[in-house]
């Protein structure tokens, strides 16, 4: 496929932040003057999932760095935008895109098991475990909203690993929700141990 060019809004930069580990000192002072406070920031950054690889830089460079790069897969979702997946050349991108926030529950030991524990999501019940050492990826997913004519396709949210589907809270119930439900049902979010941090908010 082509390389598509994609556009990331001040919202959807905060939604995304659960997938770095920093906020960088730009994205901070950016969220900062649209309103977001340093509370606000600290809690996506502690989030349960995936996380990129800081390598990659902030949001705002993965998103650059995607527009420049052809996907390698394209599924539809129940509302018309598409998740889109890029691999990574493993040459390149030695460290890969990040760590992947989503295992099956049948990889999991009954020692790991045994520390899983629930939290909601968009009114779901899910399996999340802490694990020092997360499953490396070369993979990324980019939910994009439907195509309004040429130009950029805004982001949605934006994760390393590969595509999951969303929280079954989020959907009406159908066929849809049936297979976010046997997904999520079989897959636990993992909660890295690393400590989040954030860059100083500039001097007034």
């Amino acid at each position: 496929m082509e390389a598509v060019p994609l556009s990331l809004s001040p919202e959807r930069l905060r939604h995304v932040l659960r997938h770095f580990s920093t906020v960088s000192q730009r994205v901070g002072d950016h969220l900062r003057a649209t309103g977001a406070s340093d509370e606000v920031l600290a809690g996506a950054v502690a989030a349960a999932g995936s996380r990129f690889a800081p390598a990659l830089g902030d949001a705002l460079d993965v998103v650059a760095l995607l527009s420049t790069l052809g996907p390698r897969g394209e599924t539809p979702q129940a509302d018309g935008s598409r998740a889109l997946t890029w691999v990574l050349d493993r040459s390149q991108f030695p460290d890969g895109a990040g760590t992947c926030g989503v295992v099956p529950l049948d990889s999991l030991s009954d020692e790991e098991r045994s520390k899983i524990v629930t939290e909601d999501r968009v009114g779901s019940s899910v399996q999340v475990i802490a694990r020092d050492t997360p499953l490396a990826t070369w993979t990324i997913t980019a939910i994009v909203e439907p195509a309004q004519g040429p130009g950029a396709l805004p982001v949605r949210t934006l994760f390393p690993g590969p595509y999951a589907p969303p929280f079954p809270g989020s959907l009406q119930p159908g066929h849809w929700r049936d297979e976010a439900e046997a997904f999520w049902a079989g897959h636990v979010l993992v909660r890295g141990m690393k400590l989040s941090s954030l860059p100083p908010a500039p001097r007034t």
